[in-house]
């Protein structure tokens, strides 16, 4: 079909986008239907959550939903044109915002979000607890599920702090493995450049004492030449500024296969 009008041309792609809207809020709905067709009796036979290959052992939806025989999932691929991890996505996703997420689920099958937003939002509650899913459910949903990536993000991780405390402080231990400060003297033919390269993780808390800390050194500097009777100007005298109280319980470390020692504060 030819069409020469623009206005035509635009609310014909208009209707194409709404139609695959509606699809996609079908394809979910049908995924959860197959998933009631095919329950698993135990985890030992039920669906689990790959990526690249690799089984985690994790149902592929989130603590309340069912589980699926993993033996049906390539089926369902199949239909859809897709991998088995992508079919197994889907389902999962399916059973999240069916059992999970049921504002959101409401809100898709009303055709106020569109699949792929709420399928978004179903990835980052997998790992939550019932009641967690629950409040970010009323969070999304109260949005009409407008969130952006970073707005979901901040959600989640405000979300675990209040609800899933424990968890919560893993996490932080575990980021906190991966804290360093590491200064790299680069040296050329001459041995040495004159210049330095500065990387870490730090703390958050850490981090913003090391900001301010550096801008004051920075504000000392710009604040130029000072002058005294008789003499030139002259720059003003740099002063060893002491690290951060946080930053001196913990060692230093160089670039990884430097040979050196670990400074310590």
């Amino acid at each position: 079909m030819t069409v020469d009008d623009p206005g035509q041309l635009l609310a014909g792609v208009r209707d194409l986008r709404a139609a695959d809207h509606v699809a996609a809020a079908g394809v979910l709905g049908f995924a959860a239907r197959w998933a009631d067709l095919h329950p698993a009796e135990s985890l030992a036979a039920a669906a689990t959550l790959t990526y690249r290959g690799e089984d985690f052992g994790i149902p592929i939806a989130g603590v309340g939903a069912p589980l699926v025989e993993v033996t049906c999932v390539a089926e369902f691929a199949t239909a859809l044109h897709t991998s088995t991890e992508g079919g197994q996505r889907l389902i999962g996703h399916a059973l999240e915002l069916r059992h999970r997420l049921p504002r959101l689920w409401a809100l898709v099958h009303a055709g106020r979000v569109v699949a792929w937003q709420a399928c978004r939002v179903a990835e980052q509650t997998l790992h939550l607890t019932p009641s967690a899913a629950a409040f970010v459910d009323a969070q999304v949903a109260a949005v009409t599920g407008r969130i952006g990536p970073a707005q979901l993000d901040k959600l989640i991780i405000a979300t675990v702090a209040e609800f899933m405390p424990d968890e919560a402080e893993r996490r932080r231990q575990a980021s906190s493995d991966h804290r360093h400060f590491t200064i790299d003297h680069h040296t050329g033919q001459d041995g040495l450049s004159g210049q330095s390269s500065v990387s870490g993780v730090l703390d958050l808390v850490d981090a913003l004492d090391l900001d301010a800390a550096i801008s004051a050194q920075a504000s000392i500097g710009r604040a130029g030449l000072h002058r005294q009777p008789g003499r030139a100007a002259r720059p003003c005298r740099r002063r060893p500024r002491p690290p951060p109280a946080h930053l001196r319980t913990h060692a230093v470390r160089r670039h990884v296969g430097s040979g050196r020692e670990p400074i310590t504060g």
